[in-house]
């Protein structure tokens, strides 16, 4: 009895035509590219802050190293090239520090000596961009610009600009 009614409600039914059935895949096409775009943007946005992150990180990093160093220092000399500043200073007790900052690749490097003591190598910056770092010494100001570049697709650059009064300078 039931398959009986089952046939006669199907009977009427063929199926799905040409243009129904393209319709439905054009509209499934629509939305699974809209899915597909709005996942490679996240990816792309994720990327780009990432990267800017780091690259601000990197030129805030040499900025804080360097400025703690000029501001102690009492002989100041700058150079052009990969070893762009030489610092040095003398405390109390005749105890000399010395300190070389260099870029090697795209490394900054911070290299510390205490006459008598120890010495010390630091890392201060990954991804600087040497061509666009520079350090000059002029009217008693340390003028100091660092700019870091993140990323190969589709590169972020980060550039800061510091002034540093060093303490035995000052009038």
């Amino acid at each position: 009895m039931i398959l009986r009614k089952l046939k006669e409600i199907n009977r009427d039914q063929k199926g799905f035509n040409m243009i129904e059935l393209t319709l439905a895949i054009l509209v499934t096409g629509i939305i699974s590219t809209g899915i597909v775009t709005t996942i490679f943007q996240t990816f792309e946005v994720n990327d780009s802050i990432t990267n800017r992150k780091v690259a601000i990180g990197d030129v805030e990093s040499a900025i804080f190293w360097l400025s703690g160093d000029a501001q102690v220092a009492q002989d100041i000399n700058t150079s052009p090239g990969p070893d762009f500043l030489y610092l040095s200073w003398v405390e109390w007790d005749n105890t000399v520090h010395q300190v070389t900052y260099t870029i090697v690749g795209t490394e900054m490097l911070r290299y510390y000596t205490v006459t008598g003591g120890s010495s010390t190598n630091t890392t201060v910056a990954y991804f600087i961009d040497p061509s666009q770092t520079s350090c000059n010494f002029t009217d008693y100001i340390l003028h100091f610009t660092a700019t870091s570049t993140v990323g190969s697709f589709r590169p972020v650059t980060e550039t800061r600009i510091s002034r540093v009064f060093p303490r035995s300078y000052l009038r």
